[in-house]
C-alpha cells in the first residue's frame, strides 16, 4: 500500500481516530533502536571451545563448576 493511498484512508477515519492514530505515530518514536548484531571481528574467542574440538556439555560443565567453587 502506497503512502498516498493511507493518507487517503486517514482522511476517512473520525476525528478521535486521528488523534489516536497520531498519539501512536508518536509513541513508536519512542521505542528504542534495535542492539547491532555483533560482528564478527567481535566474537574473537566467543566459541574457543569449538576451535579445540572439546565437547560443548564438557566445556559447560566446566564453566559451571569453575562458577560453584568457593573463593
Amino acid at each position: 500500500m502506497s503512502l498516498v493511498a493511507i493518507l487517503e484512508q486517514v482522511q476517512t477515519l473520525s476525528i478521535q481516530e486521528r488523534k489516536d492514530l497520531v498519539k501512536f505515530l508518536v509513541d513508536s518514536l519512542d521505542v528504542p533502536p534495535r542492539q547491532p548484531l555483533l560482528r564478527l571481528a567481535d566474537m574473537a574467542g566467543f566459541a574457543a571451545s569449538l576451535a579445540t574440538g572439546e565437547d560443548a556439555q564438557t566445556y559447560v560443565d566446566g564453566l559451571r563448576d569453575a562458577w560453584e567453587r568457593p573463593q
